[in-house]
């Protein structure tokens, strides 16, 4: 039976049975999802296992099976936990993990985990009607027609807006401002990816204003 404990190890937080914001990891480690999510990456400072919604127990089972009242306080070494997460093996790591280290990368230009995030067999689906538009399977392809992209329309990431995790991928949702002859665009994008092995198996890139894409990927000259 869960311990049920009663608060986040790091922050503190109260985290009662009912709380839909507790995570912990196999050996209950528990710490409370802004914790998890923004400061450890959903990774347990302590074994290095992943950090999972925790269970709810029923209200109507709290009376004869109550919650740890006993509060653990070990706030995490926040200058070490990095190297912990850069050294951990990250083949059986949920997709919200994967997705996590991979958005923390870019938007920190860490271009190595950026790559080392893309599985070999990685396909890149580009929607739209310019020539970058279809399928461009196996990293290499993906990362030439990504490059090609930026070559006509350099990019830069603003924010990451959103994370959304399922069993099996998940979505983020960015905002990037590209140029071109002097003109500029910030828009919207989502990002979809197909998760496996700890690695993006696949992406197909969703824009709310794909004219202005197509516009901005044009061949030179056109």
């Amino acid at each position: 039976m869960l311990e049920m404990r009663p608060s986040c190890e790091h922050c503190g937080a109260d985290l009662p049975m009912d709380a839909a914001h507790a995570r912990s990891c196999t050996f209950e480690c528990t710490f409370c999802a802004a914790c998890a999510r923004d400061l450890l990456g959903d990774v347990c400072p302590n074994c290095s296992g992943e950090l999972l919604p925790r269970p709810m127990r029923p209200a109507a089972l709290w009376e004869v099976a109550p919650a740890s009242t006993e509060r653990v306080e070990a706030p995490v070494d926040l200058d070490a936990h990095p190297d912990r997460l850069a050294t951990r093996p990250i083949d059986g790591d949920h997709p919200g993990v994967a997705l996590r280290r991979y958005a923390r990368a870019w938007l920190a230009g860490d271009l190595d985990t950026v790559i080392a995030s893309y599985d070999d067999g990685f396909v890149l689906h580009y929607g739209g009607h310019s020539e970058l538009a279809g399928d461009h399977v196996g990293r290499d392809a993906a990362l030439a027609a990504m490059a090609e992209a930026s070559v006509r329309a350099p990019r830069t990431l603003v924010s990451v807006d959103d994370i959304l995790v399922g069993d099996d991928g998940g979505a983020l949702v960015v905002t990037e401002t590209l140029a071109r002859d002097g003109e500029t665009a910030t828009l919207r994008r989502v990002l979809r990816y197909r998760v496996s092995g700890g690695r993006l198996q696949e992406c197909w890139l969703h824009d709310e204003q794909q004219e202005v894409i197509d516009r901005f990927w044009r061949p030179d000259g056109s």
